[in-house]
């Protein structure tokens, strides 16, 4: 197949995928509500075999495709308590966290938005703090999050699998419209 041909008919594969975004949105959207301080002590495979957690993993495990997701703390929060204990933890320097912008974000209660083009089970691991590898860059909620009292609500859009390449894109428009205290975007 020619080159050119190759990029009109991956090109035909995009367009239709956006068309179908453009028109139903995600395929699938789900919502999960965690109190932080619940999983404070458990390990991951006390996790696995409870059932209090089952839908959680569950839910995780059946989004297969390219997934847009964002970690919501209530409106009750102290953001500031919040962002500071962030940036206590990340002094540490013994986990990879996402960097932080350099001045809190007002009016926002969005902690981190980020994407996954397949496996976000994995991707919810290590963001809960659950891996076994410290330099996977990854919220590690569970690590310094888990006595501040939070319930976040994780919020997860999945779409078909040709949108795979799209998913950067997706993230950085809702990153830039929701404003994230934590993460920095770039195309």
């Amino acid at each position: 197949m020619k080159p050119e041909d190759i990029l009109k008919t991956y090109s035909k594969d995009l367009s239709d995928a956006l068309l179908v975004v453009s028109q139903k949105g995600s395929t699938k959207y789900e919502t999960l509500e965690i109190k932080l301080d619940s999983l404070a002590g458990l390990t991951y495979e006390q996790i696995i075999n409870s059932n209090t957690y089952s839908n959680l993993i569950d839910t995780f495990r059946d989004l297969r495709n390219p997934c847009v997701y964002w970690f919501e703390i209530s409106e009750s929060s102290n953001v500031e308590h919040v962002w500071n204990s962030f940036h206590t933890f990340k002094r540490k320097g013994t986990h990879k966290l996402p960097r932080a912008k350099k001045n809190l974000p007002k009016n926002t209660n969005i902690l981190y938005l980020g994407k996954v083009k397949f496996n976000l089970l994995r991707r919810m691991k290590e963001h809960l703090g659950f891996t076994r590898a410290s330099k996977t860059q990854g919220l590690q909620l569970c690590h310094w999050a888990s006595d501040l009292g939070l319930v976040v609500t994780i919020h997860v859009m999945e779409f078909k699998q040709e949108t795979s390449n799209l998913v950067g894109a997706f993230e950085f428009k809702l990153a830039r419209e929701m404003k994230t205290i934590l993460g920095t975007h770039s195309t």
